[in-house]
C-alpha cells in the first residue's frame, strides 16, 4: 500500500537540490525623530508599479538603513523614518521585506504613493556612472522571483521600472535594466 509513496520520495541522481527562495522580514530600528509616525498609509489598490533601485555603494541592507536614518541622507534633511524601500536584495540573493506594502516610503520622488520600491545592494554601472561591481546571479534570480511574487500577491499585472525611468539615469544600472527587460519578455511568452 505504501510502495507508491516510497517511489515518490525515492532518491535519484536525476533530481538536483533546489535552493528554496523566501522573503525574510528584517525589523529595523526607526529614526528616533519619527517614533510617533513612521510612513504614511495607502491601500494596496493604489499600487500600480514596481520601481527597482541600486544602492550605489558596496554595503548591505543595514548600512543603507543607517544612511537613510542619518542626518546626511540625500532624501531628506534629518533622515528618513527607516530605509526607504519595501524590499532589499543582498549580494547572496537574500531578500528582505523592510517595510509593509501599505507604507508610503520615499524611494522615488513623485511616485511613492503608487509604487513598490526594491533595492539591490551594490554599485552597478549606468550610462554616466562606473560602478564597482556587477549584480550577482543570485541577486538577479531573486529580483525575478520577487517581482513575480509581488505580481501574484497583489493579483495585478504590475509593470516593473527602473528608477532611471523617473529621472535617476544610473539607477538601477545597465545590467539590472537588461535583466528586467528579459523578465518581462519571458513573462510575455507564458
Amino acid at each position: 500500500m505504501w510502495n507508491w509513496i516510497k517511489r515518490l520520495f525515492k532518491k535519484t541522481d536525476e533530481i538536483s537540490p533546489i535552493k528554496l527562495w523566501k522573503i525574510e522580514t528584517l525589523e529595523l530600528t526607526p529614526n528616533p525623530k519619527y517614533q510617533d509616525k513612521l510612513w504614511g498609509y495607502r491601500p494596496l489598490k493604489l499600487i500600480d508599479k514596481i520601481i527597482v533601485h541600486q544602492e550605489l555603494s558596496e554595503g548591505d541592507t543595514l548600512s543603507v538603513h543607517n544612511y537613510h536614518i542619518s542626518n546626511n541622507c540625500h532624501i531628506k534633511a534629518g533622515g528618513c523614518p527607516k530605509i526607504a524601500y519595501h524590499y532589499t536584495i543582498e549580494k547572496d540573493g537574500t531578500t528582505y521585506k523592510v517595510n509593509d506594502l501599505t507604507d508610503v516610503t520615499w524611494h522615488c520622488f513623485g511616485k511613492n504613493l503608487n509604487s513598490i520600491g526594491i533595492m539591490l545592494c551594490g554599485d552597478f554601472s549606468g550610462p554616466t556612472h562606473v560602478g564597482k561591481s556587477k549584480p550577482t546571479k543570485e541577486q538577479l534570480d531573486s529580483l525575478e522571483k520577487l517581482i513575480n511574487y509581488i505580481r501574484v500577491r497583489l493579483n495585478l499585472n504590475l509593470p516593473a521600472y527602473g528608477h532611471c525611468d523617473f529621472g535617476k539615469e544610473n539607477c538601477p544600472g545597465n545590467d539590472v535594466m537588461k535583466y528586467m527587460k528579459k523578465i518581462d519578455e519571458n513573462r510575455g511568452r507564458k
